[in-house]
C-alpha cells in the first residue's frame, strides 16, 4: 500500500473452489492438491481482494501449472493376426501406448514363447524376428509379454499374436505295397493309400504312371 498500511488480500472467487487460499492476510497457498492437475487444467485463476482497511481493489492471478511425470503409461491387452511363413521384418502391428503426461516412451519385450520370434522397435511396432520360429503346425498362438516406460514408471502388457495357417507343407505319401490276388476282378479294392498332409488340405489324387498301362 503507498500509504504504509498493511494490506489485507483475501480470495473472492476462484476457478476451483478450494484450490488455494490465502493465510496471514498475504500468503497465497496450495489448499486442495487434488484439484491441481496439468492434465486437466494447466492454467488456473483467482480473483482477488486487497483492502487497506479504507480503500479496496481486486485483481485476477493466474497461477501456471506445470507438468510432471505423475501418472504411468497405459497399454492395453493387444491382439494381432498374421499369417506363417511371413518373412523376417514383417510388420505384425503397432502397440497402442498412451502417456498423460505426454513423456517418451520405451518399449521393451519382457519375455516371448518362442524367443528371439518376434522384436519390437522404439515406436512400439512387433515384427517378425526369425520366421523359423513361426508356424501354424507347431503353435498357431504366439504371447509376447511387453513393457512400455515413461522414464519413471512402466507397465506391462500381453500381445496375443494368432497365426492362420498356409499351404506351405507337401502332402507325403508313404511307400505303400498291397497284396492281390491273380484272380481278381475289376472294382476289387487293392488298399487304400495312407497319406498325411500337416495342413489338412483337401487332398486330391490321380495316377501319374503304372505298370502295365490302365491294370
Amino acid at each position: 500500500d503507498v500509504d504504509g498500511d498493511r494490506a489485507v488480500i483475501s480470495i473472492l472467487t476462484q476457478e476451483y473452489d478450494g484450490a488455494f487460499v490465502i493465510v496471514n492476510d498475504s500468503v497465497f497457498q496450495v489448499a486442495d492438491s487434488s484439484l491441481i492437475d496439468h492434465e486437466v487444467d494447466n492454467l488456473h485463476w483467482v480473483e482477488v481482494q486487497l483492502s487497506d482497511g479504507l480503500n479496496v481493489s481486486t485483481d485476477t492471478l493466474w497461477v501456471k501449472v506445470l507438468n510432471v511425470n505423475d501418472n504411468a503409461p497405459k497399454i492395453a491387452n493387444t491382439e494381432f493376426t498374421m499369417a506363417e511363413g511371413e518373412p523376417n521384418g514383417y510388420d505384425v502391428g503397432n502397440l497402442n501406448a498412451t502417456d498423460a503426461d505426454g513423456g517418451i516412451l520405451i518399449y521393451s519385450i519382457v519375455n516371448q514363447e518362442y524367443s528371439g520370434a518376434f522384436s519390437l522397435d522404439s515406436n512400439g511396432l512387433i515384427e517378425v524376428a526369425d520366421s523359423t520360429l513361426i508356424d501354424y503346425e507347431v503353435d498357431s498362438t504366439h504371447v509376447v509379454l511387453v513393457k512400455v516406460h515413461d522414464g519413471i514408471d512402466s507397465v506391462e502388457s500381453s500381445v496375443l499374436i494368432l497365426i492362420t495357417n498356409m499351404n506351405d507343407n507337401q502332402p507325403d505319401v508313404r511307400d505303400t505295397t498291397f497284396v492281390l490276388s491273380e484272380d481278381a476282378v475289376n472294382g476289387d479294392l487293392v488298399g487304400v493309400l495312407n497319406v498325411v498332409d500337416a495342413d489338412l488340405d483337401t487332398l486330391e489324387y490321380s495316377i501319374v504312371s503304372q505298370d502295365p498301362t490302365g491294370a
